[in-house]
């Protein structure tokens, strides 16, 4: 193999940077599309221009031998070209055109040429006015037109592209050709991937980096990317870039098509999208104001870069929480006024993409669901335990078990004494560490046993030193391997 570098530097708005080859491609087709309209407009003026002085011509074909003796008693072409615009109402254009000619010029006029020519003006606009109008139609011209110019100065490609076959290239199908080994996913808190050897995240420093997603992954799996306006990508694993723990990694715009106003939230490993039981596995998704959604995870197998706007959320809420479940597991919510609802999973059915999801918990006024998880069903809870800090710094861990099964929509127990105000909270094994983040990017690493186990309505123990200009922005629950 030979490797060498070369810089792709553009100039959106003005503003020279350096982009990816999609990037380029995207706005390069945006450009052709943008020489196009403004290439119809122009055209369009003029049709409309010369079809005006068209319609000026008509008129003058059928004056043509009064117009002879204007032209003949007038002391000069102005004062015919005044005497010709009063007589038959034109514009200072078409009489402009009708003074400029000889005698002999008007005498020629052909009606049924300008009539001819009118037709065929009027065509055109009316053509020229279509593509303005319809964005689809202005792709479908810039197609047309790379097709003409590949005709005439195309030549014989090097690979074979075969325009019949599927685009979409599932994991299953590139697996066999990857080196599978296990690696730890890393989704940073300013939008970053990487993927790091196994236990990277093990080892303890004084200031961990911002990360806000660790998971455990072989390199032919797939990242599910979750964002808070509710979009879905899908990204391999063996594309994101290996990386140290000090490595910033790469933006997740260069892999995934994204809004400005998008932000991945999670970032979850699946192992294949074919599942094929009713106790499959299903991506389910939060919101803020306590909507939830469920879908199979075989709904986004043909997802790729561009991802589908799964989640149809209201104006104002975003989303909080995305995670693997089975229809088995119950779901926990937690919300920021210290109180949680417990239900069963087989209350919220799983529904396609691109839907708005039905209520999950209701909400006090002027509170929000702040954390969502799945736990085994009643009775077989396990280690699961409820992690939650309050945003005076106290933190405790709370058996799952003590969190009564529930409706779906109701209100849900207090998880701390009444009025506290909760940061943040997670749901996951009571031996896992977790990393408690703060605004200023700060990350305490914080063990099992420095969380006390109490009862719902404990307050917990002072874990974080937080103020007013630093509060806990984020909790990550480190996973077994990571």
């Amino acid at each position: 193999q030979m490797v060498f570098l070369f810089g792709q530097p553009m100039l959106p708005a003005r503003q020279p940077r350096q982009a990816g080859m999609v990037e380029l491609l995207v706005h390069y087709n945006d450009h052709q599309v943008d020489v196009l309209r403004r290439r119809a407009a122009h055209d369009l003026a003029g049709a409309k221009e010369r079809l005006h002085v068209v319609l000026g011509l008509i008129i003058g074909a059928a004056n043509a031998p009064e117009i002879v003796r204007i032209f003949q008693g007038a002391a000069d072409r102005a004062e015919a070209k005044t005497q010709i615009r009063a007589r038959y109402n034109l514009s200072e254009a078409q009489a402009e055109t009708i003074a400029g000619m000889t005698l002999a010029q008007v005498t020629r006029l052909d009606a049924s040429r300008f009539a001819n020519e009118r037709r065929t003006l009027e065509e055109r606009i009316a053509e020229l006015e279509a593509l303005l109008a319809d964005p689809a139609r202005q792709v479908e011209a810039v197609k047309a037109e790379m097709r003409e110019i590949i005709a005439v100065h195309g030549d014989p490609r090097r690979t074979v592209i075969d325009p019949t076959a599927d685009a979409t290239v599932e994991v299953s199908e590139v697996a066999p050709s990857i080196e599978t080994k296990p690696v730890t996913t890393v989704l940073t808190a300013d939008g970053h991937l990487k993927t790091v050897p196994p236990d990277t995240f093990r080892r303890s420093t004084t200031r961990e980096y911002p990360v806000i997603s660790l998971g455990t992954a072989r390199t032919v799996d797939a990242l599910l990317l979750v964002t808070d306006t509710g979009k879905v990508c899908v990204v391999r694993v063996q594309d994101l870039p290996e990386g140290t723990r000090a490595s910033r990694g790469e933006p997740v715009r260069k892999y995934v098509r994204l809004e400005p106003t998008d932000t991945v939230v999670r970032a979850l490993t699946v192992e294949t999208f074919d599942q094929g039981d009713d106790n499959s596995l299903s991506l389910v998704m939060v919101t803020q104001s306590g909507r939830i959604k469920r879908s199979a995870i075989s709904e986004y197998r043909s997802l790729g870069a561009t991802g589908v706007l799964d989640f149809r959320l209201s104006a104002g809420d975003r989303l909080v929480s995305g995670f693997l479940s089975s229809i088995s597991d119950d779901i926990v919510f937690v919300t920021s006024d210290a109180k949680g609802l417990r239900i069963a999973g087989t209350e919220v059915r799983p529904t396609g993409r691109a839907t708005q999801g039905v209520a999950g918990m209701g909400l006090s006024p002027g509170a929000r669901v702040i954390a969502a998880g799945a736990c085994p069903p009643t009775g077989s809870e396990g280690p699961t335990g409820l992690f939650t800090l309050s945003a005076t710094g106290h933190g405790k861990r709370t058996a799952i078990a003590e969190l009564p099964a529930k409706g779906r929509g109701t209100g849900g127990v207090l998880v701390a004494p009444n009025g506290t105000v909760l940061a943040v909270a997670s749901i996951h094994p009571h031996d896992a560490t977790v990393l408690v983040r703060t605004s200023d990017g700060t990350v305490t690493r914080i063990t099992p046993t420095q969380v006390p186990l109490q009862s719902r309505t404990g307050r917990g123990i002072p874990l974080v030193s937080i103020s007013a200009d630093d509060p806990v922005v984020a909790v990550l629950p480190m996973p077994v391997g990571a």
